[in-house]
């Protein structure tokens, strides 16, 4: 058990277990929802700095 600087515990395991080997279908999904995830992020801090500058 570990605390944060204002003393709220907090539990967080200090071993994880080996991430499991992901088949080519899940990682080409992945692959694409960061893709489309890493688009929108790009589209609305466009709009923001658009917006800010008219």
């Amino acid at each position: 058990m570990d605390a944060c600087p204002i003393h709220a515990m907090y539990l967080e395991p200090s071993v994880y277990p080996a991430p499991q080997q992901k088949n080519e279908e899940v990682r080409k999904s992945l692959f694409a929802l960061a893709k489309c995830k890493a688009t929108q992020e790009r589209l609305a801090i466009a709009t923001c700095y658009r917006d800010a500058t008219e």
